[in-house]
């Protein structure tokens, strides 16, 4: 319906005349006629508006029908954001692996073995480009940083049913020699002035790694060595070299031998990333 129409139906084919409205009315009678106006205007805004949400809800209904309502996917991601306590580059990352799935967003993020294919194929493109991008290092970061925090929170409501607390960087056995060199605290000059810079003591010793984690690792070694030692530990990984600076935070001694808990306290972005991989099978 437009004016024209609504006009002729609320005041069917009559002219200003016939209100006896003339230049030489009262004010009374042309502020009435100036509110009938607006009335009527107002009447005919409320009846378009209200037929356009009745035509709307009658698509949605007949084109819905029975079927159920699905989540908005940005509702969806609202909820991502709120069970994960995620970042704002954690939850694009999150929208770009959901992007490459086959399935719903909301029934990969339940499904594990889809989810993590999603973060292996993602490691292995970016881990190429890493090579000539900051970027990439950017985004590798970001993208075990995201891994962790959903299969921790995951893990960690199954483990919370069973009064456990599951671990926030998952370990891997393994089973590699490794080298083992004492790290001091040592004044040295640099500049012209004395400064504390750690340096290598020249005490070393072989051992084994047994177990590892992007943050830390186990190792046997042949002899004690304390609690709050300072060491760096260099090993393989496949073809890859590994080093990382760590810390004593632990020593477990028994008739099998010593087995002491080293944190890392020292890694580079490319060896770190490397350990994620490996712990997360990804290599």
């Amino acid at each position: 319906m437009n004016f024209a129409q609504f006009s002729t139906m609320m005041l069917p084919l009559q002219s200003l005349s016939e209100f006896n409205i003339s230049s030489n009315d009262t004010l009374p009678h042309k502020i009435a006629f100036a509110t009938g106006v607006i009335i009527l205007v107002g009447i005919f805004i409320f009846l378009n508006v209200s037929k356009r949400v009745r035509n709307s809800k009658a698509f949605t209904k007949g084109t819905l029908g029975t079927l159920k309502e699905k989540t908005p996917i940005d509702k969806l991601y609202k909820q991502f954001v709120r069970n994960y306590s995620l970042k704002k580059d954690e939850l694009a990352m999150l929208k770009e692996l959901l992007k490459s799935s086959r399935g719903e967003p909301e029934e990969t993020i339940k499904d594990r073995a889809a989810l993590d294919m999603l973060f292996k194929d993602a490691y292995q493109r970016l881990v190429k480009e890493a090579e000539a991008s900051q970027e990439a290092i950017a985004e590798l970061r970001t993208l075990f940083n995201l891994r962790s925090t959903i299969f921790y929170f995951e893990d960690g409501a199954a483990a919370a049913a069973k009064g456990k607390t599951p671990r926030k960087t998952p370990r891997r056995d393994c089973n590699f020699n490794c080298a083992c060199y004492m790290v001091i605290l040592a004044k040295v000059k640099e500049n012209g002035k004395k400064v504390k810079k750690l340096k290598l003591s020249g005490a070393s010793f072989q051992g084994v790694l047994v177990d590892v984690s992007s943050n830390g690792c186990a190792l046997k070694v042949p002899s004690v060595v304390k609690a709050g030692s300072q060491l760096k530990i260099e090993f393989n990984l496949g073809k890859r070299q590994m080093a990382a600076l760590g810390q004593v935070i632990r020593v477990n001694k028994d008739s099998k031998g010593t087995i002491i808990h080293v944190q890392f306290i020292k890694v580079q972005p490319k060896t770190q990333f490397t350990l994620n991989a490996f712990v997360y099978n990804y290599i």
